[in-house]
């Protein structure tokens, strides 16, 4: 109860930080809008509101906020700009997985004292191989629409392993990958959501698991599955940026 009761309280004051960097987050949308990733000034405020550990497990120093609570967060971002809206939706969402499943030795070097990698990808789209070489992967891919690109430090590759047919998902830093810069869509260009390549990339044994019901840390086995985890942040979002048409009719 008490967990709860300090992650409820987390959570709100996530809620009136984000009423207080509000208008720049509507300031800078224009801007956001033609960079086609979110401006350092937004980029900047987001990460200093801690808005990426919203859904990460509370014994790593995130959130682990409830759907609901989530819900909130994505809506009143999504009214602001519809394209942060969505960025950090997915961001939040795979650095979380990440941080779920990763084992205690890559938890230990990337979640230190509280920090936390910014992780985009795609930890559900299993178009990547991956081949056992020693203590570790030989990855090989094409990912797509991965939200967020432009911000990460890691990315999330979900690969099928060539002989076994597992599947798993890699985390890596993003230098690692080839990155296209191909997202131009309209409305949501701020969203950076490009697509990246691995090609022979060497993935140690530390930054491979598995997403499933059992996870070492966090709520995973008791939540909501990822199917209708993601539709609910697609409503929440939808709902914020269909109130904010409302507001400007």
């Amino acid at each position: 109860m008490t967990v709860r009761t300090e992650q409820d309280g987390a959570v709100g004051e996530l809620l009136t930080v984000l009423d207080d960097i509000y208008p720049l987050l509507q300031r800078e949308a224009a801007d956001s809008e033609r960079l086609r990733r979110p401006t350092p000034a937004v980029q900047e405020a987001l990460r200093a509101s801690g808005v990426f550990g919203l859904m990460a497990p509370a014994a790593l120093g995130g959130m682990e906020a409830t759907p609901l609570q989530i819900m909130r967060v994505m809506e009143k971002l999504s009214h602001a700009d519809a394209s942060l809206g969505w960025l950090v939706r997915a961001v939040a969402s795979e650095t979380a997985t990440a941080a779920t499943y990763l084992g205690d030795e890559a938890v230990a070097a990337l979640f230190a004292e509280g920090t936390f990698p910014l992780v985009a990808g795609q930890s559900t789209a299993f178009t990547g191989r991956a081949v056992r070489v020693g203590s570790g992967y030989r990855v090989n891919g094409t990912w797509q629409f991965a939200p967020g690109v432009s911000m990460a430090t890691h990315l999330n590759l979900a690969v099928t392993v060539e002989g076994t047919g597992q599947r798993l998902v890699c985390l890596v830093p993003r230098p690692a990958l080839r990155i296209s810069d191909n997202w131009d869509m309209l409305g949501l260009r701020a969203t950076s959501s490009l697509d990246y390549r691995a090609e022979d990339l060497l993935v140690d044994d530390a930054y491979v698991f598995a997403v499933g019901p059992c996870s070492p840390r966090g709520r995973a086995a008791n939540g909501p599955s990822p199917a209708l985890m993601a539709g609910l942040h697609q409503a929440a979002w939808s709902q914020g940026v269909g109130r904010r048409m409302l507001d400007e009719l």
